[in-house]
C-alpha cells in the first residue's frame, strides 16, 4: 500500500495587521496578501484599534480575513496579543497596513524559519516605490540611548553596509513587516500589556530573542513597498504619543535595569518637558505631554484624542 505523506491541516502563518485608521492602506494590503502564492497556507488576521474611518467594514470586502475589531484604540501591544492568541499559523507575520506583500514573500520568509532551528524572526527589506531602502536596523539599545533619541525625535539606526552579501543577522529591526515563531512569543509569555501600550512590545521580543542566544535575519532579496502610515492626527494626539514611548522606554529601562533606572528615565523625560514648557512654544501639547508623563499614562484606550 503507497503511503502518502499528511500535511498539515491549519495554517503555516498567521499574517496578522494591526491597523487604526488607515482603511486604503488596509484594503492595498489585503489585496496583495490574499495573491500569497501559499495563499492556502496563510491566515489572515486583521485587529482593528478603534478606527472610525471605515477600516472595520473591510470584512465585506474580505471575507476571507478574520476581522477582530476593539472598541478603542488601546495601543499596539494589546491589538498583537490578541491577534497571536487568535493565530492559528506556526509563525506570526506582523505587519503594518502600508506594507505591499509579494506574492512570494510570505513562502520564501517561512522557509527560512522552517529550514534554520536557530533563527526566531525574519524580516525582508522594505523600500520605497522607488526602491530606495526604507528599513533602518539597530542594535539593541539601552534606555538612556532610547531617551536620547526620544528627546531629539531622531531615532538611531542605519543599514547594514553590504545587503549583496546574502541574510544579514540583525538585532532591531522595524516591527512594520517582521515573522516570527509563535512558539517564542508564547514562551515569554506573550507582550507585557502591563508595561506597554503602544511602544516598546516589539523591542523587548527582540531582547529576549538575542538573550535566548537566537537570530533574527533580515533576508535583503525579499523587497517590499512599504508607505508608512503619518495620518494627521490633532496635538493632543502626538502628545499622548510622545507620552507612551518616553513611558515605554522607562518600563523597558526597569525591566532591564531595575527600578531606579526606570525611575531616572521617566524623571528625566518629565524634566525635559518642563524645560520645552518654559520656552512656550507648543504650550498645549507640551502640558499634555507632561499630564501623561506625571500621570504614567500609558496608551490604554482610556485617551479620547486618538
Amino acid at each position: 500500500m503507497e503511503e502518502t505523506e499528511l500535511k498539515p491541516s491549519g495554517p503555516k502563518t498567521s499574517a496578522l495587521i494591526v491597523s487604526h485608521n488607515a482603511v486604503l492602506a488596509l484594503r492595498r494590503c489585503l489585496e496583495a496578501l490574499l495573491s500569497a502564492t501559499n495563499r492556502e497556507e496563510v491566515e489572515v488576521l486583521v485587529v482593528d484599534k478603534g478606527s472610525r474611518d471605515g477600516s472595520g467594514q473591510l470584512d465585506v470586502e474580505f471575507p476571507d480575513a478574520k476581522f477582530l475589531r476593539l472598541e478603542r484604540n488601546f495601543g499596539f501591544t494589546k491589538a498583537a496579543n490578541i491577534g497571536v492568541r487568535t493565530a492559528l499559523g506556526e509563525y506570526v507575520l506582523f505587519l503594518d497596513p502600508g506594507v505591499e506583500v509579494k506574492p512570494k514573500a510570505v513562502e520564501t520568509m517561512s522557509g527560512v524559519l522552517e529550514s534554520e532551528s536557530d533563527v526566531v524572526a525574519v524580516c525582508p527589506l522594505l523600500v520605497d516605490r522607488q526602491g530606495e531602502p526604507l528599513s533602518r536596523f539597530r542594535r539593541i539599545p539601552s534606555g538612556g540611548d532610547l531617551l536620547r533619541d526620544w528627546k531629539t525625535g531622531q531615532p538611531g539606526g542605519a543599514l547594514p553596509e553590504d545587503l549583496e552579501r546574502g541574510r544579514i543577522p540583525v538585532e532591531w529591526p522595524p516591527r512594520a513587516c517582521v515573522m516570527v515563531r509563535k512558539q517564542f512569543i508564547r514562551g515569554m509569555n506573550f507582550f507585557d500589556n502591563k508595561r506597554f501600550g503602544e511602544f516598546g512590545a516589539d523591542l523587548e521580543m527582540f531582547f529576549q530573542i538575542r538573550n535566548a542566544g537566537k537570530k533574527v535575519l533580515l533576508l535583503p532579496e525579499v523587497r517590499l513597498p512599504w508607505e508608512p502610515q503619518t495620518p494627521a492626527l490633532p496635538a493632543g494626539a502626538l502628545a499622548q504619543l510622545s507620552a507612551d514611548e518616553a513611558l515605554g522606554i522607562a518600563a523597558y529601562g526597569a525591566k532591564h535595569g531595575g527600578f531606579l533606572e526606570g525611575l531616572g528615565l521617566r524623571l528625566a523625560a518629565i524634566f525635559h518637558v518642563l524645560g520645552k514648557l518654559l520656552t512656550f512654544k507648543e504650550p498645549g501639547y507640551q502640558f499634555n505631554r507632561l499630564a501623561a508623563l506625571v500621570s504614567g499614562q500609558k496608551i490604554d484606550g482610556m485617551q479620547s484624542a486618538i
